[in-house]
């Protein structure tokens, strides 16, 4: 297997960061971004406190963020409209977010195409490829 780096590309050695930004500025809310500095995003970015739970009866091994004893937090997948440069349009893109349902954000949800799902850590079987241009070549 070999990697093909994608333009533009972050030098090889700049650790990237998963983590919950709060900067859309729903209450309670975070919408799941990666980013490679820590600058960027601010005090608000959550990224330290990843947990992987078994889920009860299914066994499967759920991600969900440190704090969340009582289990009132939520993944949802928002269906946003975003411009694909590689592709030259407009395409529907899934985000997710981890949100504790209240009514101090349930105006701003209720206008959203939204799913309510979970994320689940998962054993790749073969290549794995995010779909970049130039991304994982299997078999080499």
């Amino acid at each position: 297997m070999s990697v093909v780096p994608t333009h533009p590309h972050p030098p090889p050695l700049v650790p990237g960061y998963y983590g919950l930004s709060d900067k859309e500025g729903v209450q309670d809310a975070y919408r799941l971004i990666s980013i490679y500095g820590l600058d960027e995003e601010g005090s608000g970015f959550k990224y330290t406190e990843w947990e992987l739970r078994r889920a009860k009866g299914s066994g499967k091994v759920l991600l969900r963020y440190g704090g969340d004893g009582d289990g009132e937090w939520r993944w949802i997948a928002r269906r946003e409209k975003v411009y694909d440069g590689y592709m030259e349009k407009e395409i529907d893109k899934w985000v997710p977010w981890y949100m504790r349902p209240l009514g101090r954000n349930a105006k701003v949800v209720e206008g959203w195409d939204y799913r309510v799902v979970d994320l689940e850590l998962v054993e790749a079987n073969g290549d794995v490829s995010s779909g970049a241009p130039g991304g994982v070549k299997g078999g080499e």
